[in-house]
């Protein structure tokens, strides 16, 4: 292993996992809630109760709003200090996966399981998200990493900071923290003969789960008792049993879907999925044992689960790198490609032509982002750095070959987030309403059934959310100032059958089906409705 790639490797790794971290708006739910809830908790100097929208939020765990306000005071409040340590955590996952394989296989095994997390579209996307996946994802890899050197090595060390990883994990997301990895080290004492009391209790169970417990626990008993347990029936009822037992937020599919999540996450090296999977079986080495119990574990879990989501098996892509980067480190040093591999090859070749014209009618689908086809352009330089690999596969040097795979999805990812993306986001409702909202931050802004969250984390003041008509009537009528309503265009006639109210803009949310809407109530207008006039 030359030290020039290792260099490249750690540089080429640190540019795309921080690239262009406040180039979008904080918008898509997930981060527009756990952001603004995390700007809120720092705002009120509260560690313990999670607000969005300064009401109770039960959806998550702290760890990372910790993180996000620790970023808010070192960057400010936004979207790069809302995302920094997502960044952060994501280069630390690639730097463990490498101490990790380089210790118990060696440099080359490492260099290419690492690289193929860099190279991953997705894990680059899912660190660039301010959300707890980052965390969970660092937490869950390093237990099992650190699990698996105390089998290996007997060190004390490695089993307490196994637990104290759990620990963080729970905090990050919850009791999955706990349920898969104590799942995979199960079966994993199961398959390599070791499910006895001895190696059991070799595990320190005991001091294990205290330690555990002593991270975890005192903020779970804290936010139970000050919110009188309304935010542990809300976490572990709804948000846990309930995502597992019933679809959420029309976030469910077939059964193999988590498999297709797994397969599509570590795209381009994905391609060579079967052929690694195999040598991985065939090998009988208890790290590559390890890696497929995880991988199929997180796969199984959530293929029974009725929601699903890609970042629900992406704390598995690590240890799918690791039987990925084991085969592309024998591969590189083939002398001749099996026809199983030219087949994977090709696959790339045509992922590489796919992507420009996959976005070109991507856009083209949605009516309202057809004006923005030509973003297909942008990926076209992926055509010509995939046809690299091929004239090195062609010389039979493979390593380069595989390097210019990586190269292809790494420039994808540069050209998403530095060009497609930025483009994409200006046309986001709440970035076109923002500004037609004249001094809403002195003016007052309600709801109507629903809203944009995001609108919540940029207009950094209570949105009140009336659920029927003659609760909003008689609150307009009772205000003596402007007001906006944000809303959707489901409650549009009741919304224009208001006196005065004048529609300030329409828009379809991004890839939803909603269309949000906002209107504007003139102080001078707000004496009646048109509703209320007809009841009279």
């Amino acid at each position: 292993m030359k030290d020039y790639r290792l260099i490249l490797l750690w540089l080429f790794g640190g540019l795309l996992f921080l690239a262009n971290l406040d180039g979008n708006m904080i918008y898509i739910l997930d981060e527009a809630k756990n952001a603004g809830c995390a700007r809120e908790m720092l705002e009120k100097g509260d560690l313990v109760v999670p607000t969005f929208n300064y009401e109770l939020r039960t959806d998550k765990p702290p760890l990372h709003y910790f993180f996000m306000m620790l970023g808010y005071q070192i960057f400010g409040v936004g979207e790069f200090g809302a995302r920094f340590f997502s960044g952060i955590f994501g280069l630390a996952t690639c730097l463990i996966t490498f101490l990790f394989t380089k210790r118990v296989f060696n440099k080359e095994v490492a260099f290419w399981s690492t690289l193929t997390l860099i190279s991953s579209l997705q894990i680059i996307i899912q660190f660039h998200l301010a959300t707890p996946d980052p965390y969970l994802i660092f937490c869950i890899t390093a237990t099992l990493f650190l699990f698996y050197l105390f089998i290996c090595e007997g060190k004390k060390k490695w089993i307490y900071l196994a637990y104290l990883m759990m620990g963080l994990g729970v905090l990050a997301k919850g009791p999955v923290a706990i349920v898969i990895p104590g799942g995979v080290v199960f079966f994993f004492l199961i398959f390599t003969k070791r499910f006895k009391w001895k190696e059991i209790w070799n595990l320190n169970p005991l001091s294990g789960i205290l330690l555990l417990l002593t991270v975890a626990l005192p903020w779970y008993l804290a936010v139970h008792f000050k919110t009188d347990g309304a935010w542990s029936q809300g976490f572990f009822i709804e948000h846990n049993f309930q995502r597992f037992t019933a679809e959420k937020e029309s976030h469910g599919g077939p059964f193999f879907l988590p498999a297709v999540f797994v397969f599509t996450g570590l795209m381009p090296f994905s391609v060579f999925s079967i052929q690694s999977l195999k040598l991985a079986w065939n090998k009988k080495n208890e790290a590559l044992l390890l890696s497929l119990i995880t991988v199929g574990l997180f796969i199984l879990f959530f293929a029974v689960s009725r929601t699903k989501l890609p970042s629900y098996t992406a704390p598995c892509l690590p240890f799918m790198a690791i039987i990925l980067g084991y085969y592309l480190s024998q591969l590189q040093e083939s002398s001749k490609l099996k026809l199983s591999d030219k087949f994977s090859i090709g696959f790339f070749i045509i992922l590489a032509i796919g992507i420009p014209v996959g976005v070109y009618f991507a856009m083209k689908a949605e009516s309202y982002l057809a004006h923005l086809d030509y973003l297909g352009l942008y990926f076209t330089p992926l055509i010509a750095v995939g046809g690299i690999s091929i004239f090195f596969f062609w010389k039979n040097d493979f390593s380069k070959g595989l390097l210019s795979m990586a190269l292809t999805f790494g420039v994808a990812s540069l050209i998403f987030f530095h060009l497609a993306l930025p483009v994409l986001d200006k046309e986001n409702p709440v970035a076109g309403a923002l500004p037609l909202m004249e001094n809403f931050d002195e003016e007052e802004v309600i709801s109507y059934k629903r809203f944009n969250p995001s609108f919540s984390y940029y207009i950094q003041k209570p949105i009140k959310i009336y659920k029927n008509f003659s609760e909003l009537d008689v609150k307009i009528k009772k205000s003596k100032s402007p007001i906006y309503i944000l809303s959707v265009t489901d409650n549009i006639e009741e919304l224009q059958s208001i006196k005065g109210a004048v529609e300030v803009f329409r828009k379809k949310d991004l890839f939803e089906r909603k269309t949000s809407v906002v209107f504007k109530v003139e102080a001078n207008d707000l004496a009646s409705s048109k509703e209320s006039d007809n009841d009279l």
